[in-house]
C-alpha cells in the first residue's frame, strides 16, 4: 500500500511489526524470445519485435488494441526500446515513449506515439536526442518517470527529464546537487557505478531511488529521495543493513528504527512478519 499524503516530519513512526506479510517490487521488463511484456498502472502491453512482426498490443478495460508499426517510416531501420507509457486525457489516450537507434550510425531519438482509444488509431513523432548526456541512452520503464510531456531519467550522473513538447533534456540541477551532496562517504562504492533511478510520482512528489550504497561486504543499502515537481527536497529515507533512518526536508535525521527485510531479488524486498 502506499499513502498518498507524503510527510517526512519529525512524528513520523516506524512499525516494526504488521498484521500480514507483504513484499514490494518494482516491474521490470519480461522477455521471452523476441516477446516483451509491460504492466503499466491502467494497462498491459505486449510487444512482439522480429523480421516478420513489429506491433503491440495494448490491453486497457479488458479490451485490446493492436498497433502495427513495421511500415511507419519512425520505426524503420533502429533498434526500438519502450521507455516507458500511460494513460491520458482519461483513459482516452495511451502514450507510448520510444529510445531507439539507428543501425548505421552512431544517432539515438525518441519516438512519442500516441494512440487514441476511441479512434482506434495512432499519432507519431520522433526527433533526435543528441542533447542527452553521453552514455547508455537506453531508457526503460524500470528507470524513468512519465507524466505526461515530461520523461524523467538519470544519465551520466544528471537528473532532469526529456521535454517531449520542446524536444531537449532538461536538468533538474537542484536535484542533482542534493543528490550527489547527501552521504557522498556511503557511495564510494567499488564494485557498481552509482545509478539514481526514477521510481515514481506519488501526487506531486517525486520518487528516486539509489541502490549502490557502500556500507561494506557483507551490508547492503538503498536511499529513498523525495522532491516535489518545483525540486524542493521533500524527505529521504535511507536502508542500512537492518536499519532504516527517515531525513527531513533539510536533511537532519528525525527517526530511526530496526527494519528486518530479506533481499530476494533485484529490487524487490520481503519483510517478514517477525
Amino acid at each position: 500500500m502506499v499513502r498518498k499524503n507524503v510527510n517526512f516530519t519529525k512524528n513520523v513512526n516506524i512499525l516494526d511489526k504488521v498484521d500480514v506479510n507483504y513484499k514490494l517490487e518494482q516491474g521490470d521488463i519480461i522477455s521471452t524470445g523476441t516477446e516483451q511484456s509491460y504492466f503499466f498502472n491502467d494497462f498491459t502491453c505486449l510487444g512482439e519485435i522480429s523480421d516478420e512482426k513489429f506491433e503491440y498490443i495494448l490491453n486497457f478495460n479488458n479490451k485490446e488494441y493492436k498497433v502495427d508499426l513495421k511500415n511507419n517510416d519512425n520505426f524503420k531501420n533502429k533498434s526500438v526500446f519502450l521507455a516507458n507509457g500511460e494513460t491520458l486525457k482519461n483513459g482516452k489516450i495511451i502514450r507510448l515513449v520510444f529510445s531507439a537507434f539507428y543501425q548505421d550510425k552512431q544517432e539515438s531519438e525518441i519516438i512519442l506515439l500516441d494512440y487514441d482509444l476511441n479512434k482506434d488509431e495512432y499519432e507519431v513523432k520522433s526527433f533526435s536526442i543528441d542533447k542527452l548526456p553521453s552514455g547508455d541512452n537506453t531508457i526503460s520503464p524500470s528507470d524513468s518517470i512519465l507524466d505526461e510531456n515530461k520523461l524523467y531519467i538519470y544519465k551520466n550522473k544528471k537528473i532532469g527529464f526529456i521535454d517531449l513538447e520542446k524536444e531537449e533534456f532538461i536538468e533538474l540541477s537542484k536535484i542533482s546537487e542534493d543528490v550527489h551532496s547527501f552521504m557522498t562517504e556511503k557511495f564510494k562504492n567499488p564494485h557498481v557505478e552509482r545509478k539514481v533511478v526514477p521510481v515514481g510520482k506519488i501526487e506531486d512528489t517525486l520518487i528516486f531511488i539509489d541502490t549502490t550504497l557502500y556500507i561494506d561486504d557483507k551490508t547492503s543499502g538503498m536511499l529513498v529521495y523525495a522532491y516535489s515537481q518545483e525540486e524542493d527536497p521533500i524527505g529521504k529515507i535511507l536502508i542500512e543493513g537492518q536499519r532504516i533512518y527517515l531525513f527531513d526536508k533539510n536533511n537532519i535525521e528525525v527517526s530511526s528504527s530496526e527494519f528486518p527485510y530479506i533481499r530476494v531479488n533485484g529490487r524487490s524486498f520481503s519483510f517478514p512478519t517477525s
